[in-house]
């Protein structure tokens, strides 16, 4: 499930890749029984923009700033969940980037709003499916 929203998340994002930040710091986590059981693996995409490398030539963004922010973002977001949640399985989706909200509520732009309606669509019908009772 958490692949099937990051990648939801990173196909549908309406948003111009400018560094590739935003898009490399889609990513999350399973917790199980309050315990890290699952990361997704993070992905890399440059951005559009052009800036200067170590050795002062102009080379797109690489978007690797992201990877690390949004590894941040969910080792945080699993400290908190865990001592919040610590029976049972808790997904986390996240995006590491600080302005990722400001993207999707400033400037009303698909960042994580379509994989939280998947998610929300298609984890209870996987519950039922694994033999979880509605409650």
């Amino acid at each position: 499930m958490g692949e099937r929203c990051v990648t939801e998340a990173r196909k549908a994002g309406e948003y111009n890749d400018i560094t590739g930040n935003l898009r490399s710091s889609i990513g999350y986590v399973v917790l199980l029984n309050g315990r890290a059981y699952q990361y997704g693996k993070p992905k890399t995409y440059r951005g559009r923009q052009k800036v200067k490398n170590s050795k002062g030539r102009l080379v797109r963004s690489k978007g690797d700033n992201g990877v690390k922010e949004g590894q941040a973002v969910l080792d945080k977001l699993a400290e908190e969940f865990a001592a919040k949640y610590p029976k049972g399985i808790v997904l986390i989706v996240a995006a590491g980037m600080k302005y990722a909200v400001y993207v999707e509520e400033i400037h009303n732009l698909n960042v994580l709003t379509s994989s939280e309606l998947l998610a929300d669509e298609l984890v209870p019908r996987l519950l039922l499916q694994l033999g979880f009772k509605k409650v």
